[in-house]
């Protein structure tokens, strides 16, 4: 009897700690007589065994180690003969974008690929799979994960492919380089690309040609911890950021335009907590709490296992506005959980954050390159609401998630789709 099966492509999960929204996603996932997912690689300092927790009926696929040996071997047994790898060398030259690091990048990515898809396939092969089983393979990065299943598709007679795209994965100017290699393969072996975001989208139709039907979007979500059981205070004012502490997220900004806000108030009790830790936490707290008025109070909460951040959020009766500085981003799944809760946000207008923050609904938009005078003056106007204007902010933030970023209705419309293809 044929088999449908489903072949969940990711950078490491369930390995490390990345691609969190998988951990709700693969519940969705139906339809399928097998499951599989197969990391690419193995994130350093990880213990082979020892993973994030699987649906029932998940299999694991475990990716081969590489080596600067094995690559070469992939290359000149397999790589340097493939045609699709000889036009995107020529599409570079043709450019005027040759040269050593992106030559390097283009032959590092068919080399891998090839390897894990040998690998893949061999697993697969040793598990049953038949020449007549439907295979959809589903990368869930169009990068390495998306052109190895272009070479499983290669190889296996019924395979079809989708991928999602985020961030790093679609924008080139976000790489050292400049360069994300052999798109023209990507794109046309992929039924679907699903980007999770407009911005995406609209990036992708400006910068590459290709049949742009292929494109939908399909977004992300958080579950539902429940709405903050709020009680406002005329003299307090909670704000919460959570991000990593380093250079793109700009917390210093916030640091900065929270002690300007204080200033401004100094007959308001202002409490700020960040959640998250890195290379910066340091230098960010001293500038946050020197010369600090003191009506102003600082709680670095450091790098919190997940459910229990969000335990600790939802908990919370006081939490006024949830702000996000980062130059750039995606769509933070850290800004759909606030507004799950009902906490307005207030963050710049980068990536798809416009998609979650509808200015003067549910929470602000701040410029790109936000200075913390602007931070400041927002914050200050917030706090200014009479309190109708600012509960029907809190009433539209949750809106909002209902509407479009609940992880249930999204996840189940996206697996609905995966099982049709």
């Amino acid at each position: 009897m044929n088999k449908k099966i489903l072949l969940v492509l990711t950078d490491g999960f369930p390995y490390g700690g990345g691609e969190p929204w998988l951990e709700d996603e693969q519940h969705y996932w139906h339809g399928f007589d097998r499951i599989y997912v197969a990391p690419i690689q193995l994130p350093q300092n990880t213990k082979v065994g020892v993973h994030r927790k699987l649906a029932t009926g998940i299999k694991i696929l475990m990716p081969v180690a590489t080596n600067k040996i094995a690559r070469y071997k992939a290359l000149l047994r397999y790589g340097i003969w493939r045609h699709d790898l000889r036009q995107e060398l020529f599409m570079l030259l043709k450019t005027g974008r040759l040269n050593q690091a992106r030559v390097r990048s283009a032959l590092g990515l068919v080399a891998d690929s090839w390897l894990q898809a040998s690998s893949i396939l061999r697993q697969l092969h040793q598990d049953g799979l038949s020449t007549n089983d439907e295979v959809v393979c589903y990368a869930y990065w169009m990068y390495k994960p998306a052109y190895t299943a272009v070479l499983l598709s290669e190889a296996i007679p019924m395979a079809s492919c989708v991928t999602r795209c985020h961030g790093y994965d679609i924008y080139e100017e976000r790489n050292v380089m400049s360069y994300l290699s052999m798109r023209t393969s990507i794109f046309s072996c992929m039924q679907k690309i699903f980007c999770i975001c407009k911005q995406g989208r609209n990036y992708l139709r400006e910068h590459y040609q290709f049949d742009y039907t292929k494109i939908a979007i399909a977004h992300l979500g958080s579950n539902d911890y429940g709405v903050q059981n709020y009680q406002r205070k005329k003299n307090s004012f909670n704000i919460v950021s959570c991000s990593n502490l380093i250079p793109v997220k700009r917390v210093h900004l916030i640091a900065d335009g929270v002690k300007l806000f204080a200033n401004r108030q100094p007959y308001v009790k202002v409490q700020w907590t960040h959640y998250g830790a890195g290379e910066l936490r340091e230098e960010i707290w001293e500038r946050a709490v020197n010369n600090s008025p003191q009506n102003l109070s600082v709680k670095f909460a450091g790098a919190l296992p997940h459910e229990e951040l969000l335990k600790r959020m939802s908990s919370s009766k006081g939490t006024d506005i949830f702000i996000n500085s980062s130059s750039y981003e995606g769509v933070p799944v850290s800004i759909m959980e606030a507004l799950s809760m009902g906490i307005p946000a207030l963050a710049s207008d980068v990536g798809g954050i416009s998609e979650l923050i509808h200015d003067s609904r549910n929470g602000y938009l701040l410029n790109a390159d936000l200075t913390a005078e602007e931070i400041a003056t927002v914050l200050e106007r917030i706090y200014l609401l009479p309190d109708e204007q600012y509960m029907s902010l809190r009433a539209g933030a949750r809106e909002v998630w209902q509407m479009a970023w609940n992880a249930a209705a999204n996840y189940q419309a996206f697996a609905d789709g995966l099982t049709a293809i």
